[in-house]
């Protein structure tokens, strides 16, 4: 269950060396996206600056995921580790991740406060289409 969870986190947020599909598109390629699409120069910025947040709280958590790995890393290579030392260590990892994950979504949750459903689904599909392109 614990190893599903952190596998799906790492697929939409990254880890070391991958952005991840959520975490690749707003930390590229959105920023262009957004740009293009809100004709209004007062709610983009706005927007812009919750992409922002949103993009350095995603950083904060690629980087949080790193630091966990070698935790593990470090507790699978020591002799005398026990299962407690792996349970304590995935609890403090969940609460962690929790809270920056709690603090992602407020950020998009924010910054979607000035972008129309409509926009979201054309910035979403050209951020995609960024992405692809340069992949």
């Amino acid at each position: 269950m614990l190893i599903a969870a952190a596998a799906a986190l790492l697929y939409l947020f990254g880890g070391p060396g991958n952005d991840g599909l959520f975490g690749d598109l707003m930390t590229k390629y959105a920023g262009d996206a957004i740009t293009s699409t809100i004709a209004d120069e007062a709610r983009r910025k706005l927007a812009l600056d919750g992409l922002s947040l949103l993009t350095n709280d995603t950083k904060d958590f690629n980087d949080l995921i790193s630091e966990e790995i070698e935790l593990v890393g470090a507790l699978i290579k020591n002799y005398n580790s026990r299962p407690e030392d792996f349970e304590n260590n995935y609890l403090t990892m969940l609460t962690s991740q929790q809270k920056l994950l709690d603090k992602i979504w407020e950020d998009r949750r924010n910054m979607l406060v000035h972008i129309t459903p409509g926009e979201w689904e054309k910035i979403f599909e050209s951020a995609k289409a960024a992405a692809q392109e340069n992949n």
